[in-house]
């Protein structure tokens, strides 16, 4: 998602233009879930196992067995990648890894006993992260020291938070979204959509405006401040699965 407001845009590239031509493929024995990372010359997708390729010509740099599967990605910071296992109703040894991108080695783990942890953000030096269990946790990106623990949701979640404008969104299986306090973890608000549903993908954050879907076909956009609500869109023919992404004023 690029950024920990997950705005999913990168002003910096204007190389790629049409028509493009296929560079390289690699192909996973259980398929590709979630969308590929990029942290300098190493690419990390998430399949049967966690892979670092060569970003350059999709050659294996290194396999990391997982402890679940996910269908979002793992966060990357300089030189290490931050990938999270958890699972309903139960997920033995199950947390937070930190690895070297460079050989898949493990620097530093977290376990979650009994559901294990989402796959986190990772933002100025710190990591946020849901679970199974009705919690959101911020932990040191460097050490792995547990910062804070969020007061108990509503319901499990599944997304991977955004962060931004010193706060931490994120949705549950319950249908509702949260802000809570970078610092402490406090609860600022909640806000639940109507019609709501699930919130499945992370939300996105742009210029004091949070960007997601509902479980139940509908766009929102509401004020990150107040939680007003902007706009409503319920042109999507089904349950929208991924994060927003916003550029030049469109969603």
């Amino acid at each position: 998602r690029l950024n920990p407001a997950h705005t999913g845009y990168i002003t910096e590239e204007i190389s790629l233009k049409p028509p493009l031509e296929l560079k390289w493929k690699f192909v996973t024995p259980a398929g590709a879930m979630g969308s590929p990372i990029v942290i300098g010359d190493t690419l990390v997708v998430r399949g049967s196992s966690l892979y670092g390729l060569n970003a350059g010509n999709g050659s294996i740099k290194w396999t990391r067995p997982l402890k679940s599967t996910s269908h979002t990605s793992p966060a990357a910071s300089n030189d290490t990648i931050y990938v999270g296992s958890g699972a309903h109703p139960t997920c033995s040894g199950c947390g937070i890894e930190a690895l070297d991108k460079n050989t898949g080695n493990l620097k530093w783990s977290l376990e979650f006993s009994p559901k294990g942890a989402r796959d986190p953000n990772v933002s100025d030096g710190s990591l946020y992260f849901g679970s199974d269990d009705w919690y959101v946790r911020a932990v040191n990106a460097y050490t792995g020291n547990l910062l804070w623990t969020s007061p108990i949701l509503n319901d499990g979640v599944i997304a991977v938070p955004a962060v931004a404008d010193g706060k931490v969104f994120v949705g549950t299986w319950g249908g509702t979204l949260y802000s809570l306090d970078t610092n402490t973890g406090s609860i600022i608000w909640t806000f639940r959509p109507s019609p709501g549903g699930v919130l499945f993908p992370s939300p996105t954050f742009d210029n004091g405006v949070l960007y997601f879907g509902a479980g139940l076909d509908s766009l929102w956009a509401i004020d990150a401040e107040t939680k007003d609500i902007k706009w409503i869109s319920s042109q999507t023919d089904d349950a929208i699965g991924s994060s927003p992404a916003f550029a030049y004023g469109k969603v």
